[in-house]
């Protein structure tokens, strides 16, 4: 994208932050935030979209509840990163401590002017034997979604709560200028985002959904982060398995499709069966070993190897993610 074009498209200018958190670590979180808002500004965005719960990372289970200075040090950075937000109004996703012991609502801040200005609670909370968010946090009762950015209004919905039937046909009733989507949505999920088009056409305005990117233990994040204009027409798209700050302007048709594998939204899961998921499943693979090193400390990995075709792959993925001059390998001995 031609950034020196920029200006004439101003007038709502957005940045979807696709980016890759560390979980727990929330000042290595924080400063990726400050970092991405540092650009926005010189780039003249007027709203940069985080992912869902970004400052803390995603998912974190019980670690959040048995360790609260996570949701103390997420408040501190919420305070500081307000201070900067005198030119960007800045969506930032993070968990905020209920009046129940251990309990947390999911949310979004909403911060512009140096300050907090709103507070959006995510309402439907996952429910699934590899998520399980029940636990921990609580569905809010009071579900005030709209906001008013430079004279639009825009509906804020955090990752599931798009899908709601009844949220839906709340914000029906209002005229939004875009409806936006903080999520962190894995790969074996995001087949339920695959409606956004049709969700577009029905409320008669843009989409914007920002994913989350990275690999944390078991889950991994394909980004993908997508605008959708008002007639369902895909606008914008981001890389996959890539960090990005993807610019766009929903009212001004301005936006860049970036490729992924072929045919991939006829794809619910990642499977071998299929041809043209075999791209994908190596990104996928590749970014899942890069970030366990990377987020571990590691550099170096030590395999051993028996000669055959399993052994074999593992050898590969792992030079491909790590660099061959970091992997040793080992030939077993055989009976």
């Amino acid at each position: 994208m031609d950034y020196e074009k920029l200006k004439e498209y101003q007038d709502g200018l957005m940045g979807l932050a696709q980016l890759n958190p560390m979980a727990g670590n929330i000042e290595y979180n924080a400063q990726k935030v400050i970092n991405a808002i540092k650009k926005g500004e010189d780039l003249g965005l007027e709203i940069i979209i985080f992912p869902e719960m970004f400052l803390v990372g995603s998912p974190l289970f019980d670690t959040i509840s048995r360790h609260k200075i996570l949701a103390e040090e997420c408040k501190k950075w919420i305070n500081e990163i307000a201070k900067i937000s005198t030119k960007i109004t800045i969506l930032l996703g993070f968990p905020e401590p209920t009046s129940c012991k251990s309990r947390y609502y999911n949310s979004v801040a909403i911060l512009h002017g140096g300050e907090i200005k709103q507070i959006i609670r995510k309402s439907e909370i996952t429910i699934s034997s590899d998520f399980n968010d029940n636990k921990y946090f609580e569905k809010t009762l009071d579900f005030n979604n709209i906001i008013e950015i430079n004279n639009k209004t825009y509906g804020i919905t955090i990752c599931e709560d798009i899908l709601c039937k009844d949220i839906l046909e709340k914000l029906n009733k209002t005229k939004l200028d875009a409806l936006i989507n903080c999520s962190a949505s894995p790969i074996n999920k995001q087949d339920k985002f695959n409606n956004l088009s049709k969700i577009a056409q029905n409320l008669h305005c843009p989409i914007l959904y920002t994913n989350q990117v990275g690999a944390t233990d078991n889950f991994n994040f394909s980004g993908e982060s997508k605008v959708y204009k008002s007639n369902g027409e895909l606008l914008a798209r981001a890389k996959s398995f890539e960090e990005q700050l993807l610019i766009v302007n929903p009212f001004k048709n301005l936006g860049e499709i970036y490729p992924i594998a072929e045919n991939h939204e006829d794809i619910c899961n990642f499977t071998l069966e299929y041809e043209n998921d075999l791209e994908r499943t190596y990104k996928a693979l590749i970014q899942g070993i890069k970030d366990y090193f990377n987020k571990t400390g590691f550099e170096r990995a030590v395999l051993g190897l028996s000669g055959g075709l399993d052994s074999t792959i593992c050898a590969v993925l792992l030079s491909d993610a790590l660099g061959s001059k970091n992997v040793f390998g080992i030939s077993m001995p055989q009976n």
